[in-house]
């Protein structure tokens, strides 16, 4: 797991198999000058000096956010796919690194992918509750047919480039190749009236705990 901000790791090249040593960054915080890189997929980027390829060298990565009480990391999923034992180690972890910060407890979330990772640091720093995204998702993956939208071939991420604030736009990615296909917009009126039912019902609030009941939040464990 991440504790220093960055350290020097030993890595091979894809390509040609030359071992190199780079600077890998595997922490950052609210106004670190790596975020833009993370943004625009530069983040832990290396470049071989013999062929010249260029290619990710990927790492653990936590987001630790202490004015605000929330930490997101971006961790390997395990080979099984059974994420709970994953689930609990996490949530103990920063307990006890908000704990060794003298900072209250946090709200921890746990991503398995770069692109999942950014959209929780970009909804937290937007005030957004992801639950209520990520519950968004399920409704649209329910109500859109599988032709448009498949549950197996596509993924929902919010569009932070959206400049209409009349509506919410998701892009559908496909899972496989991890490219763009088309987009579903969501009246922003729509959302609204939801975060108020959910604000102002406390069952519906015990409902939303309930389905996403640990660290891990997302549309992919209700589909």
């Amino acid at each position: 797991m991440p504790t220093k901000p960055s350290s020097t790791h030993r890595v091979k090249c894809p390509r040609c198999g030359k071992a190199i040593t780079v600077e890998v960054v595997s922490s950052l915080r609210p106004g670190d000058k790596h975020l833009m890189a993370l943004m625009t997929g530069a983040l832990n980027r290396a470049t071989c000096p013999d062929c010249k390829a260029e290619f990710l060298v990927e790492t653990p990565l936590v987001y630790l956010d202490g004015q605000t009480s929330f930490i997101v990391y971006l961790l390997e999923p395990p080979e099984d796919g059974n994420t709970e034992a994953l689930e609990r180690e996490v949530d103990c972890m920063a307990t006890e690194v908000f704990s060794r910060e003298n900072l209250e407890r946090p709200q921890v979330r746990l991503t398995f992918t770069y692109p999942d990772f950014i959209e929780k640091i970009k909804l937290h720093t937007l005030g957004y509750d992801d639950r209520l995204i990520e519950y968004a998702k399920y409704q649209l993956f329910r109500n859109i047919s599988e032709e448009q939208l498949s549950k197996f071939q596509h993924k929902l991420l919010l569009d932070f480039s959206n400049r209409d604030e009349d509506k919410l736009v998701f892009l559908v990615y496909d899972r496989e190749t991890n490219r763009p296909l088309s987009a579903v917009h969501v009246p922003m009126e729509d959302f609204r009236s939801l975060e108020q039912e959910f604000a102002e019902n406390l069952e519906m609030l015990k409902e939303l705990d309930a389905i996403f009941p640990t660290c891990h939040v997302s549309a992919d464990r209700l589909i």
